[in-house]
């Protein structure tokens, strides 16, 4: 993960916005990840937030607002796909230093902003996730089949 390259080579220093990682890439960082379009979608926080369990460490990044995750699950039929519950990316420092992704239900965030006083970032203005809309209409298609 660029995190870990940038904070080798900054004497530990975390980085604390996206123009940071910048010069590990050979475009900008919004064309590399086109898809999920991390300059409008994500946000560096200020400090890091403390989590607490499962994801202990410092929060450094997260989602800018609540989406619903795609996912595989084993149906009646076979391999179907839907929607998880309404939740956020977060990238976060573990206490043992390296850097990790997940993906983590809105109640988890909701509570670790609460109880430090800090604000969730602004939401982003992007319109909804493809797979989102994909997934409304192959719900709305088999409703109407």
């Amino acid at each position: 993960m660029f995190a870990d390259i940038y904070t080798k080579e900054h004497d530990g220093r975390l980085p604390a916005s996206w123009s940071d990682l910048q010069p590990y890439l050979d475009r900008p960082i919004d064309e590399v990840f086109y898809y999920i379009l991390p300059t409008k979608r994500y946000a560096f926080l200020q400090q890091p937030l403390r989590l607490s369990p499962p994801y202990e460490g410092g929060l450094l990044i997260v989602t800018r607002r609540p989406f619903r995750e795609s996912r595989l699950y084993q149906g009646y039929f076979g391999i179907s796909r839907g929607l998880r519950e309404p939740g956020r990316y977060i990238i976060y420092r573990t206490n043992a230093g390296s850097f990790e992704a997940r993906y983590v239900e809105e109640a988890y965030i909701q509570r670790a902003f609460s109880g430090a006083g800090s604000l969730l970032p602004a939401s982003d203005t992007e319109p909804e996730r493809r797979h989102e809309r994909e997934a409304r209409w192959r719900s709305l298609l088999s409703w109407a089949a």
